[in-house]
């Protein structure tokens, strides 16, 4: 059973996730490119000839999305969420790609590992500790993440956020957010001007809508399973925060932040741009992780995320 699996980190686990990666992002073989409609000209001709090249979209998506599924391992273990070290952070955060049928590359993929690398730093942060150094670290990933993926912008809040949940106010340290966040932006402007002539290049967008009608069933099977497993997920969260340490009651907020930041910008990014924006994933990946983890009926859960990833493969292959 895949939750069994990965519950522990263990040298199967360790081995086997990276397979599991690369055997799922296999269904890129099967399936034409999409349509991609980003808002940087750069964004879209990268995609399109990535993508247009199967192997080499391939190789892209097995290594970004490996890596960032063991960031996110890491970030998981090392800041205690569970009792034990495991990997199912990980592979939730996989099942959610496939889900939402973003197993393929695209600068917002490279953004998740920037993400989850700038988490990783937010949550090293701590209340007697110096932090000048840990946020503007976290800060210049997140500067990273949003040259990426500039229409999660929204996110740029969450580095003060953190050192509001973590931090008493220390002036330096809010400013160290933006030392952080105008370094890759001026790297990005200068390099566009000596390339282009020009500070930014825009496409024009689009506002069609995807509507809902048109979604086949097993697209509404697909989405209507990741919404009950969410909604559950958060009720058992909340549950678990309300009896552990105040550490963990701390890190449960920016993850909570994390996650309505990163749903405001999915669904603006899907109304103006028609692209999906999922950097929601990566504190989701952490909250459902950890849910699971503390379920005591493994049978019902293994049952469950095995039914939600078949009809996600088979949501990918058969409707893309």
């Amino acid at each position: 059973m895949l939750v069994n699996l990965y519950e522990s980190k263990t040298p199967i686990a360790v081995f086997s996730l990276p397979l599991l990666i690369a055997l799922l992002a296999s269904t890129i073989f099967f399936v034409l490119p999409t349509t991609n409609n980003f808002p940087f000209e750069w964004q879209i001709q990268l995609t399109d000839n990535v993508q247009n090249i199967n192997w080499l979209n391939y190789l892209l998506t097995v290594v970004i999305s490996a890596t960032t599924a063991h960031q996110l391992n890491n970030v998981y273990n090392q800041n205690s969420f569970f009792s034990k070290a495991s990997f199912l952070p990980g592979f939730i955060y996989i099942c959610c790609l496939v889900s939402f049928n973003a197993l393929s590359f695209s600068p917002s993929l490279a953004a998740h590992l920037f993400f989850a690398w700038g988490l990783g730093q937010f949550l090293k942060l701590r209340r007697q500790e110096p932090a000048k150094a840990i946020i503007f670290q976290g800060s210049l990933l997140f500067g990273l993440a949003f040259i990426c993926s500039p229409l999660q912008i929204g996110l740029i809040v969450l580095p003060w956020l953190a050192l509001t949940i973590f931090r008493p106010f220390v002036w330096r340290e809010w400013f160290m957010v933006i030392g952080g966040l105008i370094i890759p932006t001026m790297y990005y402007l200068a390099a566009t001007y000596m390339l282009r002539d020009e500070l930014m290049v825009f496409t024009s967008g689009s506002a069609q809508l995807k509507g809902i009608s048109d979604w086949h069933l097993l697209t509404w099977v697909n989405y209507s399973i990741l919404g009950l497993i969410i909604l559950g997920s958060f009720a058992k969260y909340i549950g678990v925060a309300r009896t552990e340490i105040n550490r963990f009651k701390l890190q449960s907020q920016l993850l909570y932040h994390f996650f309505w930041l990163g749903l405001v910008a999915m669904i603006l990014g899907w109304y103006f741009y028609d692209v999906q924006l999922l950097g929601l994933t990566v504190p989701l990946a952490i909250i459902i992780g950890t849910q699971l983890l503390h379920n005591k009926n493994l049978k019902v859960v293994n049952g469950i995320v095995i039914i939600w990833l078949i009809i996600s493969v088979a949501n990918v292959i058969l409707v893309g």
